[in-house]
């Protein structure tokens, strides 16, 4: 009995619902919708596995901070506090190493040593509710126009990088810009901008460097923003990235060759032109992507997934892990690669 007492919990646990989850999935009986459910409840993983180090007797500071941060973190999700669980991990990341290291000082072995860690790790916890709930500080962010020019561009290729935010990119700049609007960035960023020419070729690149994931609270509001707009006079040619968070991508009214999405952890959404050709690859470890296509436009998209769901409007055809629009034929129009290991991937038509 008492060996068995000591076998832990969360592993097991773990298994038996990703075992329902694929058993599901494969059987075609998880919508997309689902998806959405296990990306708020998702910090249940983390208090499951607090009360398992709990079970087992192990770690009891650092078994209160993880099921203290897993309930702050879902309050996040559920919108009980003013910050996204995404943001809070960035910011708080650090306090599980100072618990497991408190955990090594005392030790779990005496009871006076089990008190004094959850009391700790109640402390630890406390003092972090307090902090998020209250928005003590100030957060260090700087708003900055960017505007590059066209330099007599008829083709472009881009890349645009930021570690984490929102990011928005759309049509719309002026005649003289090729790309233009503003990026929210923290204090201990720096932004790259060049762009270089070849005749008729732009080249340009719009980064963040020196991103450290230790800002100040502050609510959602006031998180980093990229929004930006490209003159709908050139051919481009995109390399999208973002480490965490959101993308809106709006292709409609631009004329795009080709382009890559990549995304770690977030949403990303992709708005199609009406008309081809675009060849374009969505990658995401994990998250949400939504395609949203024009009524009328020929679209083929390529899923290579893992524990992913899919859903589509009821007139596109599905073959295997291939989704078509009614105006889609062979080697010609729109074709997209989605590479996502886990979360949903929504088809749907544009409002």
């Amino acid at each position: 009995m008492e060996n068995w007492r000591r076998q832990g919990i969360f592993f097991p646990l773990l298994l038996i619902a990703a075992g329902v989850l694929l058993f599901l999935n494969n059987l075609g009986r998880l919508p997309g919708t689902s998806w959405d459910m296990v990306l708020r409840l998702w910090p249940l993983l983390l208090i499951v596995a607090g009360l398992d180090s709990f079970w087992r007797g192990r770690g009891f500071a650092g078994a209160t901070v993880i099921t203290g941060l897993g309930v702050i973190f879902l309050m996040g999700n559920l919108g009980y506090i003013s910050i996204s669980s995404l943001s809070l991990i960035l910011r708080l990341w650090p306090l599980v190493l100072v618990a497991v290291g408190l955990d090594i000082i005392l030790g779990h072995q005496k009871p006076w040593s089990q008190l004094l860690g959850v009391l700790i790790g109640l402390a630890i916890t406390a003092a972090v509710f307090m902090l998020v709930v209250s928005t003590p500080f100030t957060p260090s962010l700087a708003t900055q126009a960017v505007n590059l020019s066209m330099n007599d561009a008829s083709t472009a290729k881009g890349s645009i990088g930021m570690p984490v935010g929102r990011l928005v990119l759309s049509g719309g700049a002026p005649g003289s810009s090729l790309l233009n609007g503003s990026v929210v960035t923290n204090g201990n960023e720096s932004l790259i901008k060049d762009v270089t020419s070849y005749g008729g070729l732009t080249n340009f690149r719009l980064e963040s460097r020196g991103y450290t994931g230790f800002m100040p609270f502050s609510s959602g509001s006031t998180e980093e923003e990229w929004k930006l707009q490209l003159n709908p006079a050139p051919t481009y040619s995109l390399d999208l990235k973002l480490a965490v968070g959101e993308q809106l991508i709006n292709l409609s009214g631009l004329k795009v060759s080709d382009f890559t999405s990549q995304l770690a952890v977030g949403k990303a959404q992709i708005i199609l032109p009406a008309e081809g050709p675009l060849t374009g690859r969505v990658q995401m470890a994990i998250g949400q992507v939504v395609i949203s296509v024009p009524r009328g436009a020929p679209v083929q998209i390529r899923l290579e997934r893992a524990l992913t769901t899919t859903s589509q409007p009821s007139d596109f055809t599905v073959n295997g892990r291939v989704i078509s629009s009614p105006a889609y034929t062979a080697g010609s129009g729109i074709e997209l690669t989605i590479n996502q290991a886990i979360g949903s991937i929504i088809v749907e038509y544009a409002q």
